[in-house]
């Protein structure tokens, strides 16, 4: 009889005690809790699993980032428009109004922004040239740029900002770029590599203004574009703006009838002789540029000779 009413004594006060500090529950549910939002192939798959109560009449203000949600059945749902790459916390508490006082319960979680893109690349045109400054896009969709490690063999490669590098290269052959990413327990995961052919710079196409090789135009036309000469890779190369200066040339001069005549020139502009044989140039004649060379990015190289025909 003393253990009965012992026991008795002992659970009317555990009941008092819980119904004085604790929330009453009416609805329960399964949740499971991820640890990050992307795994690696390979990696573990990790998250927490539990029953949780929660009171569905409750309306508990949930304040995330210093903003505040009022909840619905109990539920508070939380959104936000993402903005920027990497990872972003969100942190909070909930204003919690228990039988004995006010709580803030504080929670916090992390999640991780990147930008979706499609990786397309033709594999016949991986090519890097020497002596250019090779631009190249690397991202691993899922890790914020800060956390992808780039190296390249066969050249050096310089990070310019978020996904952009720059790969310089200086010899034939072949370079390869390996990729890994920076995982969360410090250590390092591969996530693979392209090669790239290393070629020399097409050879270089000369110019008389805007005149190329083999062109015949009129008398009028020749003479306003005949006072400069130009280097350049031509519209179909890949790089845009790359251009060779002329360091030295001769100047050739072949009328229709007579003898030629030949002047030497340096640096991309016409010598004030050869001027003088265009001044007095008639249909049939012809020019003639040979001897062309051009410093660019690879060094100074031989360009190939310019004709253009007077009619």
């Amino acid at each position: 009889n003393d253990a009965k009413n012992t026991q008795a004594q002992v659970l009317e006060t555990l009941a008092k005690a819980i119904d004085k500090s604790s929330q009453t529950f009416d609805q329960v549910t399964a949740k499971i809790i991820p640890k990050s939002g992307f795994v690696i192939s390979g990696g573990k798959f990790e998250a927490d699993i539990m029953l949780v109560a929660y009171d569905s009449k409750q309306s508990n203000d949930v304040i995330v980032n210093g903003n505040t949600i009022k909840p619905e059945g109990g539920v508070a749902k939380y959104e936000v428009t993402t903005a920027g790459e990497g990872t972003q916390t969100v942190k909070g508490y909930i204003d919690f109004k228990g039988k004995d006082g006010d709580k803030q319960l504080p929670f916090e979680t992390q999640y991780t922004v990147f930008k979706g893109a499609a990786t397309i690349s033709a594999d016949a045109m991986n090519v890097m040239y020497i002596g250019l400054d090779n631009p190249v896009s690397i991202s691993v969709p899922g890790f914020p740029p800060e956390k992808v490690v780039a190296t390249m063999n066969g050249g050096t490669l310089v990070k310019k900002s978020g996904t952009g590098y720059i790969a310089k290269v200086n010899k034939r052959g072949e370079a390869t770029i390996s990729v890994s990413v920076k995982t969360d327990d410090g250590g390092s995961r591969s996530m693979g590599s392209a090669k790239f052919r290393v070629r020399n710079i097409p050879k270089p196409e000369a110019q008389l203004g805007t005149l190329q090789n083999g062109e015949v135009q009129s008398v009028g036309t020749i003479r306003a574009n005949a006072n400069r000469i130009y280097g350049s890779l031509g519209e179909g190369f890949a790089f845009e703006g790359v251009k060779y200066n002329v360091v030295s040339f001769v100047f050739l001069y072949v009328p229709k009838r007579g003898e030629p005549r030949t002047v030497p020139g340096n640096g991309p502009n016409l010598p004030p002789a050869a001027l003088q044989m265009i001044a007095g140039l008639k249909s049939g004649d012809r020019i003639l540029l040979d001897q062309i060379r051009a410093t660019g990015p690879d060094g100074t190289r031989n360009l190939a000779p310019v004709i253009i025909t007077a009619r």
